[in-house]
């Protein structure tokens, strides 16, 4: 056999050899694919009540039940979304199997500390992300922008100058008021429910105050905020107001529209005479920080149609009500960038203060965030249960139980 015919016997060979060998399988498409294939699905379909495979048969409403908690007629969208999560908790036949890793139970977690009252204080929305665009709202180009200091500690620039965002440091709502960082008076949602009745102890969202912030937008001393003032009609009378920020401005937009609903309700007018007064450089009342009256910043309305806190015996902060006064005016205030002190634990009726930032805050945060707090309610003192009578009826059992008995109401 010579070397040429030897070549092309193995050549064909290995040919047969090649043919004889199973083509290897198609490959299963991935996760991502199945879900760009039920959304495109999805989306371009008019469903309500999409059918999901589960294993070999179809489970008609498998979708309207998933654990994104979707109602019996979801949009496509929602399909979509539901979609993604049958798919990654592997209820259909082609979702991969699971490692022995994620079918092994999670390892029990050591309990976490109870966390102390002043550190409950403090929630999420208060985030970094989240006051800066509350910032960047209410004041504009002022707000620079979060940076970090020398110690790699965030901080919120204006105008060049930058304020810790948050020190560290756990507070009493009491140490929040008279220690104030920049976080600190974002940790209350001003609540954008109106009308409200009762807030819950210490509920003072606008209280807690970055006095050198203020000193940097509105004037640090009597005499500086004294060049910003200029004169505001409002509701007949001549006020001044801080022209800085817009706070005048928006005092004016609150004026127009009290005057129109003067027109259509009357009883509202009351509340607009003999006001209390704007700007007066003063500290507040039983503290040595400065109101925000100093910086002419806040208005108090008619003082004889107010409540005040510290008028009044302590007891009083637990059972005032806020529903007298007229929804439509406090709505106006908070529509420009005003909150009403009314809607404190420690209640000040008369007042609004400029602070867009916390409307903006409360805004993002949504209706459900910014709704006041439930009030604490005092536990309700048990009665003692009557004496058993005597029956010679055998116990009830079971579903028994569920039945009323004659002459007996159910609590």
């Amino acid at each position: 056999m010579n070397a040429r015919f030897a070549c092309t016997l193995v050549a064909w060979a290995g040919l047969a050899l090649a043919a004889e060998k199973p083509a290897p399988p198609p490959a299963s498409p991935t996760l991502e694919e199945r879900v760009a294939d039920l959304e495109r699905y999805f989306q371009s379909s008019d469903i309500s009540n999409v059918p999901v495979r589960s294993g070999e048969r179809w489970a008609p409403g498998r979708v309207g039940v998933s654990p994104a908690g979707l109602g019996v007629s979801p949009g496509p969208a929602h399909l979509a979304r539901a979609a993604r999560i049958v798919l990654q908790d592997g209820v259909t036949a082609e979702a991969p199997p699971k490692s022995e890793a994620e079918k092994a139970p999670p390892a029990p977690a050591e309990p976490a500390p109870p966390a102390s009252k002043t550190e409950a204080a403090k929630p999420a929305d208060a985030s970094l992300a989240a006051v800066s665009s509350a910032l960047e709202k209410g004041y504009g180009k002022l707000f620079e922008g979060a940076q970090k200091d020398e110690k790699g500690r965030p901080v919120l620039r204006f105008a060049g100058h930058d304020f810790l965002f948050d020190d560290g440091k756990a507070k009493t709502p009491e140490q929040r008021i008279d220690d104030t960082d920049m976080e600190d008076m974002f940790v209350q949602v001003y609540p954008l429910v109106n009308p409200t009745e009762k807030v819950e102890k210490d509920f003072d969202p606008g209280r807690a105050r970055v006095e050198e912030f203020f000193k940097l937008l509105y004037g640090g001393t009597e005499a500086e905020v004294s060049k910003n003032l200029v004169s505001v009609d409002f509701c007949g009378t001549k006020v001044r107001f801080n022209a800085k920020c817009g706070a005048a401005a928006a005092l004016g937009e609150v004026a127009r529209e009290l005057d129109a609903l003067i027109e259509k309700n009357p009883g509202v007018k009351i509340y607009t005479r003999e006001l209390g007064g704007t700007f007066q450089w003063r500290m507040i009342a039983g503290t040595k920080r400065l109101s925000n009256h100093s910086f002419g910043t806040a208005i108090d309305l008619n003082v004889k149609k107010s409540a005040y806190w510290r008028w009044a015996p302590a007891a009083t902060l637990a059972t005032f009500s806020r529903k007298d006064w007229p929804t439509e005016l406090i709505e106006i205030f908070e529509r420009h960038g005003f909150i009403w002190g009314g809607k404190w634990w420690h209640y000040d009726t008369m007042h609004f203060e400029y602070r867009p930032e916390l409307i903006a805050f409360s805004k993002a945060a949504g209706p459900a965030e910014s709704a006041p707090p439930p009030a604490e309610k005092p536990p309700a003192e048990k009665a003692p249960p009557p004496p058993k009578e005597p029956s010679a009826k055998p116990p009830l059992k079971g579903a028994d139980l569920l039945v009323p008995l004659k002459g007996k109401k159910h609590k």
